[in-house]
């Protein structure tokens, strides 16, 4: 059978968050930045954007917008998938701060945003996306649409 090319889903995943990706000693590592203009992400070596249909193509954007740009392990009774994408407003509602309030914090309090969330119980709304065109990938990638806590009775009400 012929499989699509690309595909989208939406999931719950009631589980715990195995790795956070927040302590790096470059704080850039966690952090892009996105043209202030059309809201393509810039690549962290360049400082324009490169997107030909904008109005700030090849503009200089260090002073773009900040945002959370995460990887994350998350885990439940099946198993874990790594490399979910923890960005934009889930990441400053999950963390609590913005990325510029990120920027200026010392690596033992990114250490402690990591250590009081992981290995929590978290109900996590989540969007695969599967283009083997685009990305290449043949499994799907997910991304973090919202993050909260949850219970068991959460878990008996499905």
């Amino acid at each position: 059978p012929e499989y699509a090319q690309s595909f989208s889903y939406t999931g719950i995943c009631y589980g715990a968050i195995e790795s956070l990706d927040v302590h790096s000693d470059d704080w850039r590592r966690c952090i892009s930045l996105k043209c202030s203009s059309c809201k393509t992400r810039i690549s962290n070596d360049q400082s324009v954007c490169q997107n030909p249909n904008c109005t700030a193509y090849g503009t200089d954007q260090s002073n773009g917008n900040m945002t959370f740009d995460l990887r994350m392990c998350i885990a439940d009774q099946t198993g874990s998938i790594s490399s979910v994408r923890l960005s934009d407003k889930p990441a400053e509602e999950f963390l609590k701060c913005t990325p510029e309030t990120f920027a200026t914090m010392s690596i033992s309090e990114r250490i402690s945003l990591r250590t009081n969330r992981i290995l929590e119980r978290w109900k996590i709304y989540f969007k695969a996306l599967y283009n083997q065109q685009s990305t290449g990938y043949h499994y799907p990638q997910l991304r973090v649409l919202s993050i909260a806590h949850f219970d068991f009775d959460d878990i008996n009400k499905i």
